[in-house]
């Protein structure tokens, strides 16, 4: 009788050893979150086509592998965006034809959904468009030269708008802060402005990405990111997500 009682309780202590989860179950890998298309620009007109660079923002998740690569697709063609690189160009395509441009990104387990689309003509100007200055119809001729209209196209120049989407990927080899790229004021930007709550840590770019330095271990912070042209700086995006630096 104690011989089976102890087969009983070995079998029952094996079972619950199958039955228990272990640590890498819980830790489930996923298919990363859509990426973002942050701008669209296309080449000089040759022989009626055009090539289209589309730039994307990776994804906020990677779904706890690290991101291979990306394709966007538009008009029946793809390009092929490697590793954590953003951006590719899709070759030869009909100037003024009407596309619809999306972007998947991929881990190990495979592609994200699609990314939100976007509508661009190709050989249109770059998107995100800038909005264009009112034109005010000439007044009737005056008789002296002095009431001449005073040009006003400086006018039509204001600082950016505030850059959007902002959050931190961490990464193996690597962790930064993303955005996308805001409304430009009718200037091109010169540089994006990164900073750190708390600390107040900053970092300065003409690309859209950077990390503050200085930032302590153990600590949590999020960020802001403003966006600089010739009439200055713009509004501060909303904050990131919370990030606490590990190493």
């Amino acid at each position: 009788m104690r011989r089976l009682k102890t087969i009983a309780l070995i079998t029952s202590l094996g079972l619950s050893l199958a039955i228990a989860p272990t640590a890498e179950a819980k830790a489930k890998i996923t298919k990363p979150s859509a990426p973002t298309i942050s701008a669209i620009s296309s080449s000089t007109v040759k022989k009626g086509k055009v090539d289209v660079k589309v730039t994307i923002t990776l994804p906020a998740s990677n779904g706890g592998s690290k991101v291979t690569g990306s394709r966007v697709s538009a008009g029946g063609k793809s390009c092929t965006i490697n590793k954590t690189k953003t951006s590719c160009t899709l070759k030869s395509i009909k100037n003024g034809k009407a596309l619809t441009v999306t972007a998947k990104s991929k881990n190990k387990k495979g592609f994200s959904p699609a990314s939100t689309s976007v509508a661009y003509t190709a050989g249109a100007s770059a998107w995100p468009t800038t909005p264009v200055a009112t034109v005010v119809a000439d007044a009737p001729a005056a008789s002296t030269p002095a009431a001449a209209s005073t040009p006003a196209a400086a006018d039509s120049v204001t600082s950016p708008g505030a850059p959007t989407n902002p959050y931190v990927l961490e990464s193996p080899r690597f962790d930064t802060v993303r955005w996308s790229a805001p409304d430009n004021g009718g200037s091109a930007i010169t540089s994006y402005t990164v900073t750190s709550s708390p600390g107040g840590f900053t970092c300065a770019t003409t690309e859209l990405n950077c990390l503050p330095a200085g930032l302590s271990i153990g600590t949590s912070y999020t960020f802001t990111v403003t966006a600089t042209n010739a009439a200055g700086t713009g509004p501060a995006s909303l904050d990131s997500n919370s990030f606490t630096p590990s190493r």
